[in-house]
């Protein structure tokens, strides 16, 4: 998700990929990658190709993401003799009197701390009140966010809770939304024993990626009670940590 820092410190985008940043959204460090000409290894043709267009690149590019706390990185691929194309070092020569440093960027915004631990939720069983379609609670923790748990619309307070088999250390949870608000309070609870204790509950926050940081506490099962909600409710990935 383009909203939290998983496994990463900067978030990249890789726009050959398909990859686009959001320069209206974006919070968070981050860096997006072109190359400036068709791909990204030299081809026999590149001497004479079409190249991107220069005005494009710093307009379109680099000036709204650095201006979105992202770097923009472009490749120039070298040819044979390990230099740059004729063309290539021409286009850069016109980016050069394009684009001016203006001074350093402004500063970055606070973000929660990089994810870096290993989803101990991964796979693990679950049990979840009734769920919508094809739309199981295996989805919430398969390490896959193109899909998720669908709670059936007439569910008033659904639940997800995941079993984490076996007694577990954990400091964190995080949970991610498949659209940003349609949790709209709940309640976060971990089982230790026979007892449920209450990690979080209230007003969900204003993100799609939902982060719980708590002080390390030994649990087996973790449980998610969405006490109200609007619209469809999914939930593509929990993570326990």
């Amino acid at each position: 998700p383009r909203e939290a820092l998983f496994y990463t410190d900067i978030k990249s985008y890789e726009q050959g990929a398909g990859q686009k940043i959001s320069t209206s959204e974006n919070r968070l460090p981050a860096l997006a990658c072109l190359s400036i000409q068709r791909t990204w290894f030299w081809k026999e043709s590149m001497p004479t190709d079409q190249l991107k267009d220069v005005r494009w690149l710093v307009e379109e590019n680099i000036r709204p993401y650095n201006e979105a706390y992202c770097n923009f990185i472009l490749n120039v691929a070298p040819n044979r003799k390990g230099l740059m194309d004729d063309n290539a070092v021409e286009a850069l020569r016109q980016i050069g009197q394009m684009w001016h440093n203006e001074g350093p960027t402004k500063p970055l915004p606070e973000c929660d701390a990089p994810i870096t631990r290993r989803n101990i939720a991964k796979n693990c069983p679950t049990e979840y009140s009734w769920s919508y379609d094809y739309g199981i609670g295996d989805f919430a923790n398969d390490d896959s966010f193109s899909k998720g748990w669908t709670s059936h619309p007439t569910i008033s307070e659904p639940w997800w809770e995941v079993d984490l088999k076996g007694k577990k250390s954990i400091s964190m949870v995080t949970i991610v939304e498949e659209t940003k608000g349609s949790m709209q309070a709940y309640r976060l609870e971990y089982k230790q024993g026979k007892r449920w204790h209450v990690l979080f509950e209230g007003n969900a926050p204003e993100c799609r990626v939902k982060q719980h940081r708590f002080s390390p506490v030994k649990a087996e099962k973790v449980r998610i009670t969405i006490t109200r909600h609007q619209g469809k409710l999914a939930i593509t990935e929990v993570g326990v940590y």
